[in-house]
């Protein structure tokens, strides 16, 4: 007698179906396979660090460019760039204290800068071919660039917990900044939202 008749049949489409819903789902619940990201809202004034799905730490009383949340249009205009981006990286700043670098300007940025005749088709391409690449976008285009998530350095807290007053970054206090750069990492999602 064969083996093959020996053994059931385990791999009937029907089984292998119930298998491939099983194996979806345990993807999908896993928390190892859960990003971690940062949440930025400009309403509630606070940076989230979300994982799986749960705040495991708020930072509350950040500032923002003084023209807040928005589409971001052009270098020097103190607006703090709505949308998603990704940490490039996470570093020491004797301005200040820590600065986690973003890669502003995201394709939507750059898409929406073409648009409105801000940067040229070149830039556009410089800035996609750089995404393409996981790299850096250019930081010096007519869309501005070096925005990224600080600390307050040497300013004043009482300016910082009274006014949007970066040009166009994220600042926290210093403690909340020391805190989160051990929670960063380069890759990072960061959702900046009005």
């Amino acid at each position: 007698m064969s083996s093959a008749k020996l053994l059931p049949n385990l791999f009937t489409k029907s089984t292998m179906n119930r298998l491939l819903v099983i194996v979806l789902a345990l993807l999908f619940i896993n928390p190892a396979h859960a990003e971690r990201y940062l949440k930025v809202s400009q309403r509630d004034s606070s940076v989230y660090v979300i994982d799986n799905g749960q705040i495991i730490q708020q930072f509350d009383q950040v500032a923002f460019g003084l023209r807040g949340v928005q589409d971001k249009l052009a270098m020097g205009d103190d607006i703090t760039p709505a949308g998603e981006y990704r940490i490039t990286q996470v570093r020491g700043s004797a301005k200040f204290n820590t600065f986690i670098a973003l890669n502003y300007p995201n394709m939507e940025d750059a898409t929406r800068g073409l648009r409105a005749g801000i940067i040229d088709q070149n830039t556009w391409i410089n800035i996609k071919t750089a995404h393409d690449q996981g790299k850096v976008p250019p930081q010096t285009t007519a869309l501005g660039g070096h925005i990224g998530i600080h600390g307050l350095g040497r300013g004043d807290i009482k300016i910082h917990r009274q006014y949007n007053w970066t040009q166009g970054c994220v600042a926290l206090t210093n403690e909340q900044i020391n805190t989160l750069a051990r929670l960063a990492r380069p890759g990072m999602k960061v959702i900046i939202e009005p």
